[in-house]
């Protein structure tokens, strides 16, 4: 299929695919780890082949090739890192961490450690995602048995708090046992005296925008 892919000049057209990406998706759950790994490479190809429209196929295949982060091989979470570029690439970093964050409420250390290092390198990328959706995964974490873990949730939170605002982390610690929740929540306090008031997406593009009439304003002030 490479060869194939490599004769097209990595072009093809998503059309007539569901096949094959039915086979993609299957070829994730195959018991032989070396089987997968040649799956994983495919659908990074298959992202850098077919672009932007291969978002049609996230939920079929892409999520099934996050789930080999999770794998205790660190050379099968290696080439699902890069699918995962070469997706980002196709669809967007903030896509792929939309598909990352549910991943994140399941207390798995290579999962939780990947998916951050991830989110960390594509941090830029946080303002376009459904943040309200990052909350309940990134405060799970927050009672995760490893240090560095919390260290990188504390971390994702400071940049998540600003565009949901605190009020959206708290409620998510409803749903928590008490005690767990009281450990929680002076964290979330602390991260929240350094975010500031949360603005709106909407707001933000229009602060820009209207940044940017200004400036346009006074440069022809200048002309004139």
């Amino acid at each position: 299929m490479e060869a194939i892919l490599r004769e097209a000049k990595m072009r093809i057209e998503p059309n007539g695919l569901n096949d094959l990406m039915d086979a993609m998706k299957n070829g994730m759950k195959d018991p032989n780890k070396a089987v997968v790994k040649v799956f994983i490479a495919l659908l990074g190809l298959l992202a850098e082949a077919i672009g932007a429209p291969i978002k049609q196929f996230t939920k079929k295949c892409f999520v099934p090739l996050l789930n080999n982060l999770s794998d205790k091989q660190s050379l099968v979470r290696a080439d699902v890192i890069v699918a995962m570029n070469k997706w980002a690439d196709a669809i967007g970093p903030e896509q792929v961490i939309n598909q990352l964050c549910p991943l994140l409420l399941v207390e798995n250390p290579e999962t939780r450690t990947e998916g951050f290092k991830w989110i960390s390198e594509h941090a830029d990328a946080i303002p376009a995602c459904d943040t309200k959706e990052m909350v309940k995964p990134l405060v799970s974490c927050l009672t995760d048995k490893s240090k560095d873990i919390r260290t990188s949730a504390e971390d994702i939170i400071s940049k998540v708090m600003p565009i949901t605002g605190y009020q959206e982390f708290l409620g998510a610690t409803k749903d928590m046992k008490q005690a767990v929740a009281q450990t929680v929540k002076p964290i979330l306090e602390k991260l929240s005296k350094n975010c500031g008031p949360a603005q709106s997406k909407l707001e933000k593009s229009m602060n820009k925008s209207m940044d940017s009439l200004f400036s346009e304003l006074m440069r022809a002030l200048d002309v004139i």
